[in-house]
Parts: structure tokens; C-alpha cells; sequence
């Protein structure tokens, strides 16, 4: 199911809070979203939320047990009509450990600004703390409420968009709350991988004369024809380096069709360290300056860039991928 949020009331004192990301190194404060707290602590069973992504596909989280801050909740993925394409059951998850539908910028603590503003779901009204940042010249918000469990997140948005909003959700003080809206004006035209928040790809690095590294792409933000996404040093498991320093890109859709419009092949299977995929092939020569290069794209998701000049070879091959 879907639902239109609309903003019925807007509180106009901003707030500069510090938002420290995961490891939190104060305790959260309860009822405090810029602390590192949300309602996963207070769900209990029974309690669930679904989400629209991008408009094009869904989340479920159901919780089936809660006890003594540890979640254990059934985690499905429906498709854009809303039925279930796949379902998984996630056991004894410390409360503040379970990823939620958006993130605050990585170590961007400074840019955000927290106001409060009010929303409404089918005639429920939600008293929101909304966090928001700009980053090249987009800006980014992710709305929270208290009364929303399995995280409390309502809805990201980037570029004035939504990228990610509650569609339903239940609680045994709520009932179930939800609507029929469809949502299709939100819907992103972005390739898959660039589709979602919260997608990874974790990437090796290795070549000619050169120590083996990792690299670790998260997209931050969904909008219609555009995406926003880091990338930072991190471990073969895709854990961050705490040392390195993240760099912000964005993926336009009209930049992507203009470099990967026309494969030079398709329907590729090839194996990486992360499985299997069926790829699309494009191969580009620089004669000038000697290189040749063969990418490898499955979904939008970069699975093996292969880097060739008359001395040296650099490859980029998929280690590990996370669809949110």
C-alpha cells in the first residue's frame, strides 16, 4: 500500500545539533533521534512498517520478539504492486545495530540542522524531527517519529523528491495506519543500484606495482533523475576505515545514458569474488594516452573495471554487494 505525506505545520526555530554516527560514542537519550536513538527500542511484537523505495519496490519489517533491547523481526521485500518477492527472519539485533531506511552524512556532523515539522498519514497526524543537510547543492532530509516504530524514519527525501516514505505501519496504540496512494510521481528513473538508499558495493582494488585496497560506494540519497553517493576506504568486509575521508558523488541519469547507454556487449556472465552476475560490457580506448578499459555493469551496480596500458593493469572487481 502507499501514501501521500503532506506537511501540515512547519515550527521555524532550527536547531545545529551534533549527530554522532555509528560507533555511537555517548548513550543515546531516549525520545532523542539526534543522539542515536529511534524507535526500535520501544517496538514491540507485532509492531511493523512498510516502506516504498523510490516507488519502485517495498520493505516490510514485522517484529516477532523484543525483549531486553533485542530485536528479532521478519524482514521482507515486496515489489512495486506490493507483493512479496522474498522474506527473512533477522534474530536478537541489539536495538541500535539494525540499519534504518536513511543516514545522516558520514562524519558530516556539522551540515545537519534539526526542526520540527508535522505530517500527515491517512487523517494521523505525525509530530516529526527532521534532519537536513545540503551537499553539492542538494538538499537532503529524513523525517522521524516517535510514534512510528521499527526505527521511527517516515521519510527521506533529496532535491525536493521522496526517495524512501512510510506507506503503513502498526502499533497496538495506533492500530494499523495506511492508505492506497500510489505514489507513482515519486518514482526514480535510475538504474537499480542508484535506485535505493542504502545500496553497497564494496570494491578491490589491485594492479601493476600497487598494494591490494578496498573501496566502499553507499548510496546516500534517491531522487527522480538523480543520486547521491559516497565513497571511502574501508576493509575487505566493507567496514570504514575511521581514518579516511569520505567523498561525495552524484549519479545523474543523464550523464549514466551518455556512458552506458550502448554496451558494446550484453547478457555477460562473468564470476567476482561477490558471485555471480549477468552484465552489460562497455570497452573504450584512449589512443592518446594509451589505456584501454572494459567495465562490467549489472543493474547499475559496478561489478569489474578492467584498466589496461602498455605497462601497467588496474582492476576494480566486486567483493561484496548489500541491496537495502
Amino acid at each position: 500500500m502507499r501514501i501521500m505525506l503532506r506537511a501540515s505545520a512547519l515550527v521555524c526555530v532550527l536547531m545545529l545539533l551534533a549527530w554522532q554516527q555509528t560507533p555511537v560514542q555517548a548513550e543515546p537519550k531516549d525520545g532523542d533521534f539526534a543522539s542515536g536513538w529511534n524507535t526500535w527500542k520501544t517496538s514491540a511484537k507485532g509492531d511493523w512498517v512498510e516502506y516504498s523505495i523510490g516507488g519502485n519496490v517495498g520493505i516490510r519489517n514485522e517484529v516477532t520478539e523484543a525483549k531486553d533491547g533485542k530485536i528479532s523481526y521478519l524482514k521482507k521485500t515486496l515489489d512495486a504492486e506490493g507483493k512479496e518477492t522474498s522474506s527473512k527472519e533477522l534474530k536478537n539485533k541489539a536495538w541500535n545495530s539494525i540499519r534504518l531506511q536513511g543516514s545522516l552524512p558520514y562524519k558530516k556532523e556539522h551540515l545537519v540542522e534539526w526542526k520540527k515539522e508535522t505530517l500527515e498519514l491517512s487523517g494521523t497526524k505525525l509530530e516529526c524531527d527532521v534532519a537536513e543537510w545540503a551537499l553539492g547543492g542538494v538538499l537532503t532530509q529524513i523525517f522521524y517519529c516517535k510514534d512510528v516504530p521499527c526505527g521511527g524514519i517516515v521519510k527521506t527525501t533529496s532535491g525536493g523528491t521522496d526517495s524512501v516514505w512510510l506507506t503503513s505501519f502498526h502499533t497496538e496504540a495506533a492500530g494499523a495506519v495506511e492508505s492506497a496512494d500510489t505514489g507513482e510521481a515519486n518514482k526514480t528513473e535510475m538504474p537499480k543500484f542508484y535506485a535505493t538508499v542504502g545500496n553497497v558495493a564494496v570494491l578491490k582494488i589491485s594492479g601493476t606495482g600497487r598494494d591490494d585496497s578496498y573501496q566502499r560506494r553507499e548510496v546516500t540519497s534517491v531522487a527522480k533523475v538523480t543520486a547521491q553517493y559516497t565513497i571511502v576506504a574501508c576493509d575487505e568486509s566493507g567496514e570504514i576505515d575511521p581514518k579516511a575521508k569520505s567523498i561525495d558523488r552524484e549519479q545523474t541519469k543523464s550523464d549514466w545514458d551518455e556512458t552506458y547507454g550502448k554496451p558494446t556487449e550484453s547478457g555477460v556472465t562473468i564470476k567476482v569474488a561477490a558471485g555471480e552476475f549477468k552484465c552489460d560490457v562497455y570497452k573504450t580506448t584512449d589512443e592518446k594516452a594509451g589505456k584501454e578499459t572494459t567495465e562490467w555493469i549489472s543493474e547499475g551496480a559496478p561489478v569489474k573495471k578492467l584498466i589496461k596500458t602498455k605497462t601497467t593493469e588496474t582492476v576494480l572487481e566486486l567483493v561484496k554487494i548489500e541491496w537495502k
